[in-house]
């Protein structure tokens, strides 16, 4: 490890890795959580919530002394336009095409209105069989709860069945206990899509001994767990390579309730209506049992009943964003603060949606079909988007009062992007003209010269805003087809590390040979501690820590304990800025570190405008 001393000034920037991710990758996998209710097995005390589903067979759990746990339905898609529909058949599938049960499929149904937030869930029951009814016709996406997918286009009217293949992947298993080692049954098991620490579902539950059981789950994955009367845990990185020794979690306790109930202006209930809590980042981060930084549990979300109703029975204490949507009203959000125990009451109050309708269309004015229309961040819960038809047309709806962003993109075209004013029960209209732009391509490799697959290339102008991304091929290569002129700084992610990887500056539009070779492999991670005190050694609590690379934008925040240490894992050995700042100063100490492979990297003891001990 070397330390060498700096003065570097670092502003706080926001995150969008993943929601770049999901674009470029064209993944179906990405959604809310889904909905498990049950009990403990001697059926005492309220049941747990866990998100909510689209269930077409009764989940069961066959474990002794653990009974089947019904799970209610999801609320049906809401109408779109026009009363043709298909029906989709899925098949879960292994490698050795043997049916697969107790396996959540997403369905995506792009030609619908807001299609990410309105994902469909279903579980294969024992035959691996999944149905879909009400299927919107055109563009599907299907995917596995834990690894595979496909896209295919369905007709109205059709009826179509399918085989989804379940890739041959790691078992993942573990046990759940809580504070005082006993087991905890019944405990919902989630796990995020390819990626994605935001988004997935609970895929099982634990047995009579606190026991859960996944095959073939997939990389780059994190999981968490729910459980009645305990706090959710947070979430466990899964990695490039899941190991398959068993996990132990332990969960604390107790936790916070959240119950409410949604409505209309009329003060009518509203059924149906998605709730998701802490939908901006989850729950925050803390030290794990081991002592490393964690994410918080993930995003909730559940679908309120009859009478508008929904309830969060798991949630750690202190303040959460809250989210609440529903077709044909404007998208409600606010926070919360959850007590250490007890429950606290929200009133959601629905008010009347904006919209914003239009056509859009190439430079010669030929209709565009298939092209991303949105309100904010693509992907983001609280973001409206629309797919355009065959005739270029779009419709956002759901939209609340005040200035609204609006972007049309496609791969293939220049995005455009305007401003509106969006008033409540009224409609605007507006149309996109995209141009074409120049392609920006080249390859990722690693030290010996071997492609590097399944990384993420963004391509940001070295002066001024917005970005553009694309996936690496099998072989390495990527490439962004259509970039405005310019020159761009390329940077390369890989999933699960928040901070990048690799970089290649100056890189011009139309350029296709750019070269980045990686200083070392994507899965040799280590851990990086610190501990920080005062001028008089005392160790130090109130103070933020950023972790950056040099040639990057992002940075990674940490938190230390309360004796002044930090803990932060799956950080590649290389180059870094480590910022530390403390609440009300005007100065910031910083230092370059090089984080080698020791396991873990101990950078030593920091003194707030002193270098390291070590240095």
């Amino acid at each position: 490890m070397r330390m060498r001393r700096s003065s570097v000034g670092i502003g706080m920037l926001a995150l969008v890795v993943l929601a770049v991710w999901w674009l470029a990758s064209g993944s179906g996998e990405g959604g809310p959580a889904h909905r498990i209710e049950g009990r403990t097995a001697d059926g005492a005390g309220p049941g747990f919530v866990v998100g909510d589903v689209e269930v077409v067979e009764e989940l069961s759990v066959e474990a002794e002394g653990v009974a089947a746990v019904p799970v209610p339905p999801d609320a049906p898609p809401a109408a779109v336009g026009g009363t043709d529909r298909a029906r989709l058949i899925v098949r879960v599938r292994d490698v050795h095409r043997q049916p697969v049960a107790d396996i959540v499929v997403l369905l995506l149904e792009w030609a619908r209105p807001n299609p990410l937030a309105e994902e469909r869930e279903g579980r294969a029951g024992s035959e691996g069989r999944v149905e879909f009814s009400d299927v919107t016709p055109g563009t599907l996406q299907l995917a596995a709860d834990r690894g595979g997918g496909l896209t295919l286009e369905i007709a109205a009217g059709e009826t179509r069945e399918v085989d989804l293949e379940l890739p041959a992947g790691v078992r993942v298993t573990g046990q759940v206990v809580d504070l005082a080692g006993v087991p905890v049954p019944g405990a919902a098991i989630w796990l995020s899509d390819y990626g994605n620490p935001q988004n997935g579902r609970a895929v099982t539950l634990t047995d009579a001994r606190g026991e859960f059981d996944l095959r073939d789950v997939g990389a780059w994955r994190t999981l968490a767990v729910f459980a009645e009367g305990h706090r959710a845990s947070q979430r466990f990185f899964l990695g490039e390579r899941p190991t398959e020794a068993p996990w132990r979690i332990v969960l604390e306790d107790p936790a916070g309730r959240l119950t409410g109930r949604v409505v209309d202006d009329g003060d009518a209930p509203v059924a149906g209506a998605r709730v998701t809590v802490g939908w901006r980042t989850g729950f925050g981060r803390g030290a794990g049992p081991d002592g490393v930084m964690r994410e918080g549990p993930p995003p909730l979300s559940t679908r309120t009943d009859e009478d508008g109703g929904f309830a969060f029975a798991t949630l750690p204490p202190g303040p959460t964003s809250i989210l609440v949507r529903a077709p044909g009203h404007a998208i409600w959000k606010s926070s919360v603060m959850i007590p250490d125990h007890g429950e606290v009451e929200q009133k959601v109050v629905l008010g009347p949606e904006g919209r914003v309708e239009g056509r859009v269309a190439d430079e010669r004015g030929r209709p565009l079909g298939d092209i991303f229309v949105a309100a904010g961040s693509y992907g983001a819960p609280d973001a409206s988007m629309a797919v355009t038809t065959l005739d270029g047309r779009y419709a956002l709806g759901e939209l609340s009062a005040g200035t609204v962003s609006i972007n049309a993109s496609h791969r293939e075209f220049l995005g455009a992007q305007v401003q509106l004013r969006v008033v409540p029960g009224e409609t605007i209209r507006q149309d996109f003209a995209l141009a074409s732009g120049l392609a920006l391509g080249g390859r990722v490799a690693d030290p010996s010269g071997h492609g590097l697959p399944e990384l993420m290339v963004v391509a940001k102008p070295t002066n001024g805003p917005g970005s553009w991304a694309a996936r690496t091929e099998a072989d390495g290569r990527f490439l962004v087809p259509s970039v405005p002129a310019g020159v761009y700084d390329v940077v390369v992610h890989a999933p699960g590390h928040t901070l990048p990887v690799g970089h290649a500056p100056g890189v011009a539009a139309g350029t296709h040979e750019t070269l980045i070779v990686l200083d070392t492999e994507t899965t040799l991670t280590t851990t990086v501690q610190a501990e920080v005190v005062d001028a008089h050694g005392r160790p130090v609590e109130d103070v933020d820590a950023f972790l950056q690379r040099p040639w990057s934008e992002l940075l990674l925040s940490m938190q230390p304990d309360g004796a002044g240490r930090f803990t932060v894992a799956d950080i590649l050995p290389g180059d870094y800025v480590l910022t530390l700042r403390r609440a009300g100063a005007t100065t910031a100490s910083s230092h370059e570190v090089e984080v080698t492979q020791d396991v873990p990297c101990d950078l030593g003891v920091f003194r707030l405008g002193e270098a390291s001990e070590d240095g």
